[in-house]
């Protein structure tokens, strides 16, 4: 079986993420420099991506501008189908590890610790503290409610719209519709979670590990929790 040729190959990427959303309809489409640094590929290779896109109809060439995204033609998406809301509930039982959670805990105060890295952060130097400030005020001043407006519900648009050009160059195609804000990493694992698991599943936690993860299962989801005090990836675990 022939393989797909490259730029034929990264066309598609392309091609799809205007299908997605992902680049939309008049935004400038990454420059011959950009495709190179981003996919280790010669410059002939970004010209043939380029050409061939503009080929089928995605791409226009403007003077001294580079190429813009001409046209999308995004798929549909079916929609999940929605519970009844009279359906009764899962009645597996919950399972958890609060007893042994609440066991460390006690154990913990009985001998504490040097140093406690459950608080650790960088040292203020290593952030991009002037670079965030001026960030903010140029939000502010284009947006004055930025900060006591109520936020959409999946997000920012214009953040997840940034999100899912950011995943494109990991190969991942993602519209900005399918990317969900979270307000916390205890929320993002939640949602891990209830996508990934289903009732009565064992879920392999690595330890040590942080204490809240470890009750996650019992609050949101019917599943039983494990915990392995080898690395993740040997296998082993000994449930709770």
């Amino acid at each position: 079986m022939d393989q797909i040729p490259i730029y034929r190959r990264l066309a598609g990427h392309y091609r799809a993420a205007i299908e997605s959303g992902t680049l939309l309809v008049g935004e400038r489409f990454p420059s011959m420099r950009a495709l190179m640094a981003r996919h280790e590929i010669s410059l002939s290779t970004a010209l043939q991506i380029c050409r061939q896109l503009e080929t089928d109809g995605w791409l226009e060439a403007r003077p001294r501008s580079g190429n813009f995204v001409r046209q999308s033609r995004r798929a549909l998406v079916q929609h999940l189908v929605e519970p009844l809301p009279g359906q009764p509930l899962d009645p597996a039982q919950y399972v958890g590890i609060n007893s042994r959670v609440s066991q460390f805990i006690a154990l913990g105060r009985q001998h504490p610790v040097a140093i406690n890295f459950s608080g650790a952060r960088c040292a203020p130097a290593l952030y991009p503290g002037e670079a965030l400030k001026n960030a903010a005020t140029r939000a502010l001043r284009r947006d004055p409610e930025l900060l006591v407006k109520v936020s959409p519900h999946n997000g920012n648009p214009g953040f997840r719209s940034i999100l899912a050009k950011r995943a494109m160059a990991s190969g991942m195609l993602i519209a900005p519709e399918d990317v969900v804000v979270t307000q916390g990493c205890i929320e993002a694992l939640n949602l891990a979670l209830r996508a990934v698991t289903q009732p009565g599943d064992i879920v392999a936690i690595e330890s040590p590990s942080f204490l809240r993860p470890a009750a996650n299962p019992r609050k949101s989801r019917p599943a039983r929790a494990g915990n392995t005090d080898q690395p993740a990836n040997r296998h082993f675990n000994r449930s709770a």
